[in-house]
Parts: C-alpha cells; sequence; structure tokens
C-alpha cells in the first residue's frame, strides 16, 4: 500500500516514526510528501519523544514556548535537539562543523548565551577588550563580532546572569583598573552595541552575579570577601568569622560567594561559611556558623535551588574526583563544625602517570544537569596524551550513598586543530544543542556545532534602546592600558632599560641584614624574570595555585653570600601581603597591618596551603603541549608568532621564549 493512499492522520503517525534522515529522504519523493513531512504536527510529536529518551534532550528554557513555534523554527529545534541526543547516547562528538574565529589578544574569558550569543574578553599588554559575537552570523559567514568595546583593565574574572530579557555582565579587572564593570548588551539605530551599567572602583575579583548583588573577594589592597549592590553602589562588607582573616586558610580569596535560603555561603579550600543575610532596608550580615568541606575544595560551582526546601548543592572538584556536596536547610543547624555528606560524581584516576592533579576546570552545562572539565590523565608514558573534555550527569540529590557512579564521556579534538585544548582553555558547552566554544592564551576562538549550523529559535535578551548616551558605552577605541605590563627584566638588559623595567619595585624600603635589593648586581641569581604572571611561574602560581591575584611588586631578597649556593628567597608583595618562598620551596606569608617586630623571618611564618593545586597541572600542560607543538607538530606550530602577526603585543614571548624555543 502506498503510503499517499492512506488518510493523512495515519500518514503523519507513520512518518513521526521514522528518522530524521528518512524524514529528509523522504521530502525529496514528490510535492505531496514534502508538504506532510513539513507540518507542525509532525516535528511536534517528536518533540514529545524526547522526554524519553536515556539522554538529556529536555527542551532549553531559552527557546521559550515551543507550541507557539511556526513550522519551520519547530523542524529546526528538533532535528537539533535529536541530532545532538544521537552523539550524547552514543558518546561521540564527531561529525561537528568547526568555525574558526582568531583574535590578536589572549582570550581571559568567555561566555556563551542561549547557545547563540558569545561574549569574550581578550587582553594583551597593551589593551583590553570586550566582543559579542552572533553565532546566528558566524553559522552565516561573518566573523567580526556585532559589538566590541575596550576596558581599562585586563579581565581577570566575571560572572553572567540574564535578568528577564537583559544580559547583564560583571567583570572583575585586573590591578590596571582594579574595579568591577557591569556591561549589557542593547541594540541602538545603528545597530548592537555593549554598554557600561555600573562600576565599582576598589572592588573586584568577581565570584556572585545575582540580581542587584555581586559577590567580590577583594576591596581595596585586601582580600576581603563583600557584596556590591551594582545598582546603588552600596558596598556590604561581610564579618570574618571568629579568629579573623589572617589565618591559614582565611588569607587568600575563597572559592565561591553565593546566596542560599537569605544565607551568603562562602565556599574555602576546607570549610564552608554561612551568613545570615538581609538585604533591605539597610543590608547586613550576620555569621552564622561553618561546615568543614569532607573533602578539599579545588573548584566549586553553586548548582540552583528549587525551593526553600531544597538543599544547598555545590558541584566540586576535589582530591577524590567530581563531588555534589549537599547541606539540607533542615539539618543546617546541626551540622555547625561537622561535616556536610556528599555524592560522587566520578572518582579521579588513580593510575595517571606525569600528573599528580590530572583534572582540572570544571563547568557546568546550561542545562545544569551536566558537569564537564579537562582531564590531563593518562596511564603510560609510552605516547604523550593531549588534554581532552570529560562530562557526566549531575546525580540526583535523592541518590543513595554507595550507588554507582554515572557514564563518563570522553571527547578529544584533534591536536592538530585550532584552538589548542592544552593553551589555558576557557570551554563552554550546550550538550542539548551540541554547540562546543573554546578560547584559549593565543587569541584561538572556535565554535563546534554537531548541528552543522542548523538555526534554532531563541528568546530575544537584547532590549532595544533608541535613547543610548554615547558615555555609557564601552569605548570603541583602545584604551591603552595603565601600567601596563612591564617587559622584563631581562638578564641582557642594560642596566638603564632593566632600573626602568623595576621601578615599582622594593617601594617598602625593605632593606637590612637579611635582606638587600641590589637586583641588576644579583639579576642572574635573585631569579629576577620568575614573577612577572608567565604561566607556572611563582607570580602565576601565587594567583592560580594559592590565590593570592594582584600585582606581583618584589621588594628584597637574601643576600647571595647568606645563601650560596642555593637560591636567595624573594620577598613581594601582593596587595596588602608580604609573601615569600623559602629554598625548600614552600610560600609564606604576612599581612601589611601585621609585619612582626623582628623583621621578615621567614622560618617563623605559617607556610599557606595551595587552594588550587591543580593549577600547576593546567600551567605544566601548557609548556608540554608549546613543546610538542613545536617539535612534533605537523607541521611544526609557534602559536605565539602567529598571535603576534595578528597583531599581538606580549613582550615575554618577544623577550624570552626564543631562549628556550
Amino acid at each position: 500500500m502506498s503510503l499517499l493512499t492512506l488518510h493523512a492522520d495515519i500518514a503523519l503517525v507513520i512518518i513521526s516514526m521514522l528518522s530524521i534522515q528518512d524524514i529528509l529522504c523522504l521530502r525529496q519523493v514528490c510535492a505531496v510528501l514534502n508538504r506532510l513531512t513539513r507540518l507542525k504536527a509532525v516535528w511536534l510529536s517528536r518533540i514529545q519523544s524526547l522526554e524519553s529518551l536515556p539522554v538529556d534532550a529536555q527542551l532549553p528554557a531559552h527557546v521559550g514556548d515551543y507550541k507557539m513555534l511556526d513550522e519551520t523554527a519547530t523542524e529546526y529545534l528538533v532535528r537539533r535537539l535529536l541530532l545532538a541526543s544521537h552523539h550524547s547516547a552514543l558518546g561521540s562528538a564527531s561529525g561537528f562543523k568547526l568555525w574558526n574565529l582568531y583574535l590578536p589578544q589572549s582570550i581571559t574569558w568567555l561566555r556563551l548565551v542561549h547557545s547563540r550569543w558569545l561574549f569574550v574578553a581578550a587582553s594583551d599588554d597593551k589593551v583590553s577588550k570586550l566582543s559579542c559575537w552572533d553565532i546566528f552570523e558566524v553559522f552565516s559567514g561573518e566573523t567580526q563580532p556585532v559589538a566590541e568595546g575596550f576596558l581599562p583593565g585586563r579581565v581577570k574574572t566575571g560572572k553572567l546572569e540574564v535578568q528577564g530579557h537583559e544580559v547583564v555582565i560583571a567583570l572583575g579587572l585586573g590591578p590596571e583598573a582594579h574595579s568591577t564593570h557591569v556591561v549589557s548588551l542593547r541594540k541602538g539605530p545603528e545597530g548592537y552595541m555593549l554598554v557600561e551599567l555600573s562600576r565599582i572602583d576598589q572592588s573586584t575579583h568577581v565570584l556572585m552575579l545575582a540580581g542587584d548583588w555581586i559577590g567580590c573577594a577583594i576591596r581595596g589592597q585586601s582580600n576581603l570577601p563583600h557584596l556590591v549592590n551594582w545598582k546603588d553602589q552600596s558596598i556590604l562588607l561581610i564579618p570574618p568569622p571568629p579568629g579573623g582573616l589572617d589565618v591559614p586558610g582565611r588569607r587568600s580569596v575563597p572559592h565561591l560567594i553565593t546566596l542560599w535560603n537569605g544565607l551568603i555561603v562562602i565556599a574555602r579550600r576546607d570549610i564552608l561559611e554561612f551568613y545570615d543575610f538581609v538585604s533591605s532596608p539597610t543590608p547586613t550580615a550576620v555569621y552564622k556558623g561553618s561546615i568543614a568541606a569532607p573533602s578539599p575544595i579545588w573548584e566549586v560551582h553553586a548548582l540552583p535551588s528549587d525551593g526553600p526546601a531544597a538543599p544547598l548543592r555545590l558541584l566540586v572538584l576535589t582530591p577524590r574526583g567530581v563531588e555534589v556536596f549537599l547541606v539540607d536547610p533542615v539539618l543546617l543547624p546541626t551540622l555547625w563544625n561537622e561535616q556536610c555528606p556528599s555524592i560522587s560524581c566520578a572518582s579521579s584516576p588513580q593510575d595517571a602517570w606525569m600528573y599528580e592533579y590530572p583534572w582540572y576546570q570544571l563547568s557546568v552545562a546550561p542545562s545544569q544537569r551536566r558537569a564537564f572539565w579537562l582531564s590531563a590523565a593518562h596511564g603510560s608514558e609510552e605516547r604523550y596524551q593531549y588534554p581532552h573534555i570529560i562530562s557526566t550527569k549531575i546525580p540526583d540529590v535523592a541518590a543513595v550513598e554507595g550507588a554507582v557512579s554515572p557514564s563518563l564521556q570522553t571527547w578529544a579534538p584533534d591536536p592538530q586543530l585550532d584552538p589548542a585544548l592544552w593553551a589555558l582553555p576557557i570551554v563552554e558547552r550546550d550538550e542539548v544543542l551540541g554547540i562546543t566554544v573554546i578560547g584559549n592564551h593565543f587569541g584561538e576562538l572556535a565554535i563546534f556545532d554537531l548541528a552543522r549550523g542548523l538555526p534554532f529559535p531563541s528568546i530575544l535578551v537584547v532590549p532595544q534602546d533608541v535613547g543610548i548616551e554615547p558615555e555609557v558605552t564601552l569605548s570603541p577605541t583602545p584604551i591603552e592600558l595603565s601600567p601596563s605590563p612591564r617587559i622584563g627584566p631581562t638578564h641582557s638588559m642594560p642596566e638603564g632599560e632593566f632600573q626602568a623595567a623595576i621601578a615599582n619595585w622594593s617601594q617598602d624600603g625593605i632593606v637590612n641584614s637579611q635582606w638587600t635589593n641590589e637586583w641588576y648586581k644579583d639579576r642572574y641569581s635573585a631569579r629576577v624574570h620568575n614573577w612577572s604572571g608567565v604561566v607556572n611561574d611563582l607570580g602565576w602560581l601565587l594567583e592560580n595555585a594559592y590565590g593570592f591575584p594582584g600585582e606581583v611588586l618584589p621588594q628584597a631578597y637574601t643576600p647571595i653570600e647568606q645563601v650560596f649556593p642555593g637560591d636567595p628567597c624573594v620577598l613581594l608583595r601582593i596587595g596588602d601581603r608580604y609573601i615569600v618562598e623559602d629554598e625548600d620551596g614552600f610560600v609564606h606569608s604576612w599581612s601589611h597591618a601585621s609585619v612582626p617586630t623582628n623583621g621578615f623571618v621567614v622560618g617563623a611564618a605559617d607556610a599557606e596551603t595551595q587552594t588550587r593545586p591543580n593549577a600547576e597541572t593546567l600551567g605544566a600542560v601548557f609548556w608540554q603541549g608549546l613543546l610538542l607543538d613545536k617539535e612534533e607538530g605537523k607541521p611544526p606550530r609557534r602559536r605565539w608568532l602567529e598571535q603576534r602577526q595578528r597583531g599581538a603585543s606580549v613582550g615575554y614571548w618577544d623577550h624570552q621564549a626564543p631562549r628556550f624555543l
């Protein structure tokens, strides 16, 4: 019996049971089947079938009410969802289409909104900028951003939230500006533009954005958690717990600030701190108590709460692997100074050769149902394995102790493709719609799409604004960073150039029998190049592994004759803390306000503990990948040279890289 002889309702049922590929083939047979296969009813039935799939193919909230979509939009949405679901079920990411975008500057932050709007912050030694791409336009072949603006400092941290029908972005800038800028995307008569909604000076290191409130970890020169109302500029300093902040575990910036059930929650390496929070009429925060983390927290994300009775859920990367920490609001009063329970998502590999902490860069998919992270683990020294992406379903709260952990899915992009996944990558992944975005240190930006550019419906999150004042838009022309990151010093510099490069060092006058500051004289033994913030140098590790972000200002070093034949200890200042690495590699610190009367005696100070030791893996993978890229790449690559040819200004690569690469 011919399909064309059947009643239309029966034909639609049969067509709805076919695979997507079969439906598209059937469409080519004749005009009648072409019309039938385009009917909305065919694709609506497929949406209903998504609920029965064993993978996370739930409809994204940002597509709106799918019943209100037209026939074409409904078809495109279903085709994209089913294609992404199929690859997810197979644990495969092959078959994607790749769009490459190249920036001159290093990418330091990026976020993907509704899988359509891509916001990217990038900077080099001279400029810092924020750009926005409409991915639909990228799919059509456009490589330029729809909006771009320049900032007075490098973006170090940032949070993004869709508030109503508007994207709000809070960006924490580096030491050039030492401020937080709140930015949004608008559309005016001449197109899209980035506008500044607010600027908060002396507050930075953004860890939270929730409505009107931004959670920052640095105020002035101090690592001091606080909240800022970005609309009225009010500051709420969070009082320290008993014992103050100048104690082990609290001197560095925390991993997380979040709001939950009328409480402020601060997550540090070994502890969760809780504060009663009143937002109006007078904002107040009062310390309530602390709960011990069941295992050290290296990276953490707050998962959305289902209501006042729902537990606090924290997705955490720990030495044990990926876990979910749970805090029941009913049991909260009984947990003070106790450990909160946890559920395992994935256990860290125990046989990972080469790296002690092989997992890093934990993230949460937009669906909030899946976690993904990077892994450098490989079990053999026979052949180096490049970093790869791992994802897994986040277990439900009802998961019982000892339950089988969800299965892991792995995606290892071809290391010959751009962008390099070893080069300090930032990854955004929407597994429901099949889109992955990766940006890296060398300005390589790419969009991977399993649906190969098929459009999809998306709620508008760009307010129409015809009355934007020019002064509130981000600068359309570059703002020279001041002070710009200094080049050097290097061993080979003439003395005059050397002294100019260290003009902001040794400003605190710390010279005595234990410390000296004759940097040029001892430039070879005093390791003068080791704190500029280059990947895996001491300055970079202090920020990324120890939690002391800020400009590193060397003050003095132990006289060479006292330490020969070893390396001297170098005394640094970051913000209001003095920091030193001793001859055994341990880091010690003092607050500016509590400098001991007998001077900086290294052995008398507490040793700091790394709050994120897997940052060392991130740095080691970077240098290993750079070396292999040059020696084994086909063809060999020197990505820093490619970046410079695109217009980058990165003095480190000009002065240092040729020495060892």
